[in-house]
């Protein structure tokens, strides 16, 4: 699906990105993590980095060797900025199921507030809890 999508949306208007979920990592796979990876796959496709993005790194760094991790409510911004980049972005996640209850409840949650031009693809086995969600 991910390579017909970025076969099929060959256009600098049209973000791609996406995540698949493995329950042998679940722990490294929270929520923030997920939302980083989809951030960065959006950002890498213009070459300027927004200023936003810049201040949020230095705000983490501090002069610190190990940055700490953004939040989840920076997350989203950077999620949300990166969308507006763009005249549709598409969002796949796959398999679901995979990550841990809280994280895919959160996940979903956050999700639902990402604005219209945001095409949210995901997939996963079929989760009675998880069903409200998706």
């Amino acid at each position: 699906m991910i390579d017909h999508l970025q076969a099929q949306l060959v256009n600098d208007n049209i973000g791609v990105s996406f995540f698949y979920c493995n329950y042998k990592e679940r722990h490294e796979q929270g929520t923030t993590a997920l939302i980083g990876s989809l951030v960065k796959q959006l950002a890498v496709r213009h070459l300027d980095a927004p200023s936003y993005m810049d201040e949020l790194y230095d705000s983490h760094s501090n002069d610190k060797r190990a940055p700490t991790p953004p939040t989840l409510t920076e997350s989203m911004q950077m999620l949300i900025f990166q969308i507006a980049r763009f005249t549709t972005s598409y969002i796949v996640i796959d398999a679901l199921d995979e990550c841990s209850e809280k994280s895919y409840t959160v996940l979903c949650d956050q999700l639902q507030r990402l604005p219209q031009k945001a095409r949210v693809i995901l997939t996963s086995r079929g989760i009675p809890k998880m069903e409200n969600w998706i």
